[in-house]
């Protein structure tokens, strides 16, 4: 990782300034949050990939999205929707981007690098990090840059790609947990730490599917 860190210039994309309510600022520097941004260069023969953040449980085959998404449409990335504009954004940024009514969460999303590439976005990425360095135009780390250079120009895919907690604590959950495909524990402390959130919800996911796995083995 310090090797792709020095090689793709990783630290113009941190955030060091960045602030979270929840956890140790630590990843807004951390450039294993940032390898996304060079994806293309990184794997210069691969067509499409898909993103999951490590902090998910992956509930079904993801092969079949990854063949699907991005290949009726031309656009670069497919996320799920949260029909809110790009969160963490200071207040002169706002207004700068109140064109972008709609973002995605960046933990899980599939990516055309033929077409990030073409358009190359990592320069467009990169200009608006250093930017943020100077100008403070959000906080967090990889999210808010990828959000507002893909604009709400980007692929939709169903809510069951990326569920989190907010979702499994609704009326619906039951149901919703049934078409999961990937949990996402946002935010922390994560369930697997001492002290972490919602570990109920971790140790029923991480049972169950190693159940399922020693059934399929039989």
């Amino acid at each position: 990782m310090s090797d792709v860190a020095i090689k793709f210039k990783l630290e113009e994309f941190t955030n060091p300034s960045g602030e979270r309510n929840s956890r140790s600022d630590a990843i807004n520097t951390d450039p294993a949050n940032y390898v996304r941004f060079v994806m293309d260069s990184l794997l210069p023969d691969v067509e499409k990939v898909m993103w999951i953040d490590a902090d998910t449980l992956v509930l079904c085959d993801v092969v079949h999205l990854l063949r699907e998404a991005l290949s009726k449409s031309k656009q670069v990335v497919a996320a799920v929707p949260t029909n809110k504009r790009p969160l963490g954004l200071s207040g002169h940024a706002r207004k700068e981007f109140s064109y972008i009514t709609n973002s995605f969460n960046a933990g899980v999303y599939v990516a055309h690098l033929k077409r990030w590439k073409e358009q190359h976005l990592t320069d467009e990425v990169r200009k608006l990090t250093l930017r943020n360095q100077k100008d403070h135009l959000y906080k967090f780390g990889s999210q808010p840059p990828l959000n507002l250079v893909v604009g709400g120009d980007f692929e939709h895919i169903p809510q069951s790609w990326n569920v989190g907690l907010e979702h499994l604590k609704s009326r619906n959950a039951t149901a919703v947990l049934e078409n999961a495909c990937v949990v996402h524990f946002k935010g922390g402390p994560k369930p697997w730490e001492e002290g972490g959130i919602n570990q109920d919800i971790w140790e029923f996911l991480r049972v169950s599917t190693l159940a399922e796995d020693e059934e399929q083995k039989v």
